[in-house]
């Protein structure tokens, strides 16, 4: 008769999560790569060129669903625009940068940038548009899967007194932590 150790069986599982969610990471890095030249953040709304981008190769559902995000974003730009316009200062606050030390990773985001995300968290965008959407960056898949799961009061927390937000995440993309900045 043969027993199998739990700690095995556990091992193994752990694995083929740990490989999937690799691979979904991995996915949703290359889709926000192929949409995010066609993705304009830079205004108050988010502009995205679903034509240019299928004229240049970019799946056409791919593109679909980003415009669709986009739309969606844009919505709930205009719904919040009294909110937005009670937060917005002259200059955007806090910093945009990336910080990588041997041990983690820290994304600033400046107040801007940081409502930006909270609106298409708030809107529902899927994960590969979450990371193309922000300016000057891409936000790594692992973690806009993260905020898919920790949402938008996680981020308009952090952000609250529009300040910016730190995103610190593991070497390996995990996402554990928000704060202002």
């Amino acid at each position: 008769m043969s027993v199998s150790s739990q700690s095995a069986i556990a091992e193994t599982n752990q694995s083929k999560v740990a490989n999937s969610s690799k691979k979904e990471a991995e996915q949703i890095n290359k889709e926000a790569e192929q949409i995010k030249p066609y993705i304009n953040s830079k205004g108050t709304f988010v502009e995205f060129n679903k034509e240019e981008a299928i004229k240049n190769g970019v799946n056409k559902n791919l593109a679909e669903k980003t415009a669709d995000d986009i739309k969606k974003i844009n919505q709930e730009i205009r719904d919040n625009q009294n909110k937005i316009m009670r937060s917005v200062t002259p200059n955007c606050r806090g910093v945009t940068k990336v910080n990588d030390n041997w041990f983690d990773n820290v994304i600033y985001l400046d107040s801007c940038k940081a409502q930006t995300l909270e609106n298409a968290l708030q809107a529902g965008a899927t994960a590969s548009t979450l990371s193309a959407i922000l300016p000057h960056m891409t936000i790594p898949g692992s973690i806009a899967a993260g905020f898919l799961s920790v949402g938008e009061i996680a981020v308009s927390s952090a952000n609250n007194g529009n300040t910016g937000i730190r995103i610190r995440t593991s070497n390996s993309g995990d996402l554990y932590w928000i704060h202002s900045q």
